[in-house]
């Protein structure tokens, strides 16, 4: 009797789980159909059910679509839509590689409220408990995640609705299907933070151009994609470069002597054997341990580059 009763009780979860994935898929198709920008960029993420310890709603590392099942057969299908919307919105501000060492809930609170305006102002309803605040409006747009968590309180451990739909995870290269087979998809190797990155860029410009040219592609997403695709310049180059001009420029302290003969006074290369330079760290709360130490590496290094 007990071998029946546990049979019964496996196949119950097994249809439970062919459910919630039938209807998973079936919410991001209708974001694709109803809201291009998002929809695009969802179909790069793939889905997989959570495993222990990995929440009990719904959240993304940036590669996956992780959902609990139970949680699933509780949601409407018009909340199941706004959840992919807000996993997809994470990934496409790249909160899985921008989360770092900071507290998981309260960084959870500050990119729930950096990403959910963006839902609200493409045409979404928030459900109840999402996660929204006009006092993180700024002068030039809603503020950043980063900017967010530093000013919320360090005490701060959860708050109304955090969570509720959806969280982000930081990304960890080689948590795959089960977080075991060391992949990060079913075709391939894990993939490097830069790739990913890359990647979320990639599809941001495809749903943006998709969009466009469907006449669906709002002011407020037009500017969000074009901040997001902005060319971005290593600071080592642009600090490289700096440094040549300023450790060697043309002085008339020292004559090029190969026109001195002609009467001529031309200014000759000159190098200064002493730079004085003055270096500080940002140590506020929105700094994570981990990047702090980075900064010191890269001072290190930068030190490394003055002459003498």
């Amino acid at each position: 009797m007990s071998h029946d009763i546990t049979l019964t009780a496996a196949a119950v979860q097994a249809a439970q789980s062919r459910t919630a994935l039938r209807r998973v898929l079936a919410a991001r198709a209708k974001l694709l159909r109803d809201a291009r920008f998002w929809g695009v960029q969802a179909m790069r993420l793939q889905v997989r059910e959570a495993v222990a310890g990995e929440g009990k709603t719904a959240a993304t590392d940036g590669v996956w679509f992780i959902y609990d099942p139970a949680w699933v057969a509780k949601r409407s299908n018009s909340e199941l839509v706004f959840v992919w919307a807000h996993e997809t919105a994470h990934c496409a501000a790249l909160h899985p590689l921008r989360l770092g060492s900071r507290d998981p809930m309260r960084a959870n609170i500050a990119a729930d409220f950096a990403i959910n305006p963006l839902l609200l102002e493409s045409g979404f309803t928030m459900p109840p408990g999402a996660l929204y605040s006009e006092e993180w409006r700024g002068k030039d747009g809603w503020q950043s995640m980063e900017t967010i968590y530093s000013k919320l309180p360090k005490g701060q451990k959860a708050a109304s609705g955090a969570g509720t739909w959806g969280e982000v995870l930081p990304y960890k290269p080689g948590n795959g299907a089960a977080g075991k087979d060391g992949k990060d998809s079913v075709n391939g190797p894990p993939l490097t933070a830069r790739e990913l990155e890359a990647g979320w860029r990639q599809a941001m410009a495809e749903a943006a151009t998709v969009s466009r040219a469907a006449g669906k592609l709002s002011g407020t997403l037009e500017s969000f994609s074009a901040a997001a695709l902005a060319p971005h310049i290593d600071w080592r180059d642009v600090m490289s470069a700096w440094l040549q001009r300023t450790t060697e420029d043309y002085s008339y302290a020292r004559l090029n002597r190969r026109f001195i003969n002609a009467g001529l006074c031309v200014p000759a290369l000159h190098s200064e054997d002493r730079l004085n330079v003055v270096w500080s760290l940002d140590t506020s709360g929105s700094v994570s341990d981990q990047r702090l130490s980075a900064m010191l590496a890269e001072g290190r290094a930068f030190l490394e580059m003055l002459p003498g």
